[in-house]
């Protein structure tokens, strides 16, 4: 709970910027959240999530519960960071079994107590945490901190990112893992470079101060809310949805349109070939054929059928008020067209 209280202390001091990034990021945003939570077209279909997506998240939420239940080793983690030497001293002894006498303990251990006797040297350790401060011995201003600090602090946003990368592999996450990679892989990425850049620029930039004789947490702060971004970021990776973009849903539609075409042309195709072979069937189809075109050359210059066509507005007039050939298509004979096209090609 005191990690949580520094958190949302942390969050309360920088409210400012926070509320200006919200401005800033916030409309693009709930734009997208909306296009998220539209209803998909009815031909829309989402590729199955796998094992490995879902495995993937758990380990990571059992990573993060672990990590905010038993956090790596603090020296104060339930003492102020002002607490006097003496105090501090044996307890920190106990915790790295050391023993007691000051002739047995580790010299490593001996300066380590010894720069936690100055109020900079606290200030460094709750900065930059345990693992820094102690293995970093010529350490002695911020900036050798920070290059100490780099490993411990990127380390685990880059192999996050590795995890990202893979689960975009269709060997490893089966089948959409690419389209799920190229809808989401770009935004996750950014995020995590966001919140690399945002843990590392806090730790150097947050000025700790001394307060009524309290100093802040800063490190278990930052390593709780990296771990809670962490599992943020792979859950929406995994949880959201994959739907196909208007192009593409086009693209499918038109892809099925024209197999169909392609296969009803090769029907066409095994028909004629079907009759050229037949006797019998290559005259009635020759015999058809003619009585076809002159019934079609029959109902071109019958003045009944062409008043109709006039009066239904299939035709128009040409510039000098005839309608033979040189009439036009409108938009009745698309209609007419577009109706048979589709009793034709199976959409």
């Amino acid at each position: 709970m005191e990690v949580l209280a520094s958190l949302w202390a942390i969050l309360q001091a920088y409210q400012g910027p926070l509320v200006t990034l919200a401005l800033i990021f916030g409309p693009g945003l709930l734009r997208r959240v909306t296009v998220l939570l539209a209803p998909a077209p009815p031909d829309a279909t989402t590729p199955p999530r796998s094992k490995i997506l879902w495995s993937v998240l758990l380990l990571q939420a059992i990573y993060t519960i672990l990590s905010i239940s038993q956090p790596s080793y603090d020296a104060f983690s339930s003492l102020d960071l002002l607490v006097p030497s003496d105090i501090l001293r044996p307890l920190v002894l106990d915790d790295l079994n050391q023993p007691t006498d000051w002739s047995q303990v580790d010299p490593l251990v001996e300066l380590f107590l010894a720069r936690l006797g100055t109020v900079e040297g606290r200030v460094a350790y709750s900065r930059w945490g345990h693992d820094t401060f102690f293995n970093c011995a010529w350490c002695r201003q911020r900036s050798d901190y920070a290059l100490a600090a780099v490993p411990r602090i990127l380390g685990p946003h880059v192999l996050q990112a590795l995890v990202i990368g893979v689960l975009g592999w269709t060997s490893v996450a089966g089948a959409g893992a690419k389209d799920r990679a190229n809808k989401w892989r770009l935004t996750i990425g950014c995020g995590i470079v966001l919140c690399a850049v945002l843990e590392f620029g806090m730790r150097w930039w947050i000025e700790l101060r001394v307060v009524q004789g309290h100093l802040a947490h800063l490190s278990p702060t930052l390593t709780t809310a990296r771990a809670l971004a962490q599992f943020a970021l792979t859950a929406a990776y995994v949880l959201l949805p994959v739907r196909p973009s208007a192009a593409d849903l086009t693209q499918a539609r038109l892809t099925r349109t024209l197999d169909a075409a392609y296969n009803t042309l090769n029907l066409a195709k095994a028909a004629r070939a079907a009759i050229t072979r037949s006797p019998a069937m290559s005259r009635s189809a020759a015999e058809w054929a003619a009585m076809r075109a002159k019934a079609e050359d029959s109902a071109g210059t019958d003045p009944a059928v062409v008043g109709a066509a006039l009066d239904a507005g299939v035709f128009e007039r040409s510039a000098a008020g005839v309608a033979g050939h040189t009439r036009q298509s409108r938009e009745g004979a698309a209609r007419f067209v577009g109706s048979q096209w589709a009793r034709v090609v199976r959409k």
